[in-house]
């Protein structure tokens, strides 16, 4: 697990075992830890990332994404993009004109390639994405969210929302007689 963010949830999800599904808790009561298993190797540090980076043979890399715009992800996305033995999975959205959608739009396509870090890469690893699994809203989601607030707010502002989407739920909310920036 590459990402210092994941890391500190996991530590966090791991000492909330009253809040774990069924499996998890008959897992931890055989003696086990669902969320500690051996060949989990945890990357705290820059220094143990580059060493993680340099690591031959197989792997699973758990790294948070982002847009693939920075951090620990891009390091290893230019390690193995470019290996046709590889495999890129993302789980959750990537917007429009950001390395992550590029992989994602262009990976089937012969010649596809992305920058990465200003480098040229082109795009031989399997690209898979896994929908449903997204933190984002849809449009009713997030005007329910809003509904559900019991003090209506002063102002909303929109951001992380795409252009004619941020427009159309601009629209929907000042009908619902919110102020909208």
């Amino acid at each position: 697990m590459n990402s210092p963010l994941g890391l500190e949830i996991t530590k966090i999800y791991s000492n909330l075992s009253e809040y774990w599904d069924k499996e998890a808790k008959e897992i931890h009561r055989k003696g086990d830890h669902p969320i500690d298993f051996n060949g989990l190797y945890a990357v705290e540090n820059h220094h143990n990332h580059l060493k993680l980076c340099d690591a031959s043979g197989p792997a699973i890399i758990l790294a948070g994404s982002g847009m693939c715009t920075g951090g620990r992800i891009v390091d290893h996305l230019a390690k193995g993009i470019e290996d046709s033995t590889n495999d890129i999975l993302f789980v959750g959205y990537q917007a429009a004109g950001t390395p992550g959608r590029a992989i994602q739009d262009y990976a089937d396509k012969p010649g596809g390639y992305v920058y990465l870090d200003d480098d040229r890469k082109t795009i031989n690893a399997k690209v898979h994405t896994l929908t449903g699994y997204s933190a984002h809203a849809d449009q009713k989601g997030l005007v329910d969210w809003i509904a559900s607030i019991p003090e209506k707010p002063g102002a909303i502002k929109l951001v992380h929302v795409e252009g004619s989407a941020r427009s159309t739920l601009k629209d929907v909310l000042e009908k619902r007689g919110h102020t909208v920036q």
